[in-house]
């Protein structure tokens, strides 16, 4: 994620519940420290890390994304067809990552939760109502038929590969 508000909102849902599914949380290197020192995680399905690498991996396997709704996360969820709750970030220029998660909350792939709004006990609501129901579950993922899906990411690498004569 790497919010401060989410960060504090999920802290908040796995000291206050207990969870029936593993969490891999992307605090952002910023932070990481924080987390790591207010929060002790007894259970080994909840895996704290400042940032992910294999983002590909993780997606390919997972059943629920929570995160922001900037161009290239909307891209990624799209092409793995991950249903989400979209937290856009409010200062965004043309407050572009609102527009971003409204077309996937129409099409029904997501939910947009408003980061003013957001607490540990409504982001434990939302994600149960999508996790614990396994056919809504399935018909946010097929959802992505009702996108455009366009590999969008891989369009911007072979236009700057071209650009660099590569």
């Amino acid at each position: 994620c790497g919010a401060e508000k989410i960060n504090d909102s999920l802290r908040d849902l796995i000291i206050s519940s207990e969870l029936p599914y593993q969490i891999l949380w992307a605090t952002g290197k910023k932070f990481y420290a924080y987390v790591k020192e207010h929060i002790s995680v007894k259970t080994n399905h909840i895996r704290i890390v400042d940032y992910i690498n294999n983002m590909n991996e993780v997606l390919s396997i997972a059943d629920l994304m929570v995160c922001r709704a900037g161009a290239m996360t909307i891209g990624e969820i799209k092409e793995f067809r991950v249903p989400a709750i979209l937290i856009p970030f409010e200062q965004a220029a043309g407050n572009h990552q609102y527009i971003n998660a409204l077309e996937l909350q129409k099409a029904g792939c997501a939910i947009i939760l408003e980061e003013k709004k957001l607490t540990g006990n409504l982001l434990y609501k939302s994600i149960e109502s999508i996790l614990l129901d396994a056919e809504l579950l399935n018909k946010m993922r097929n959802n992505y038929d009702k996108t455009l899906i366009d590999n969008s990411n891989k369009k911007i690498y072979e236009s700057i590969m071209k650009e660099m004569g590569s």
